[in-house]
């Protein structure tokens, strides 16, 4: 796991989302909420 971009806190898993030919993981922080979406493969 990575570390929040904006408070340093713990990044877990929040889903996975399809978008046209990529699929993404949503990563939300545990302790103020950000998310972010990071690509994890392609079709």
């Amino acid at each position: 796991m990575s570390n929040c971009l904006k408070c340093k806190g713990k990044m877990i898993g929040a889903g996975v989302m399809h978008s046209g030919n990529s699929k993404y993981q949503i990563m939300r922080c545990e302790k103020c909420g950000h998310e972010k979406m990071e690509c994890i493969g392609l079709a």
